[in-house]
């Protein structure tokens, strides 16, 4: 899977939102970290309403996790750009 550019539209399934936003900004260094929300999308001022009001009060630009803009639903053998590693591997 590869990782999202800066304006990159792409469609987000979370559990508030489900529809095409732009990629504003990614924070690189917690891309991985879910609970962080590394992934800064703008949505488009015609899908404002179909945000839930619960989470949301009339922001454009709302953070989401990697896998919610990849719209991954399992954790197993993830491959990003070709790569993965882990801690315990030897360098």
């Amino acid at each position: 899977m590869k990782i999202p550019n800066i304006n990159d539209v792409v469609f987000v399934e979370s559990d508030f939102y489900t529809g095409e936003a732009r990629v504003a900004y990614i924070d690189m260094k917690s891309l991985y970290s879910d609970h962080l929300y590394p992934v800064q999308c703008e949505i488009d001022e015609e899908n404002l309403n179909t945000i839930d009001s619960e989470y949301n009060h009339g922001q454009k630009v709302v953070r989401f996790s990697l896998n919610e803009v990849l719209n991954i639903h399992s954790k197993d053998n993830i491959i990003f750009d070709e790569e993965q590693g882990s801690i315990f591997d030897d360098f």
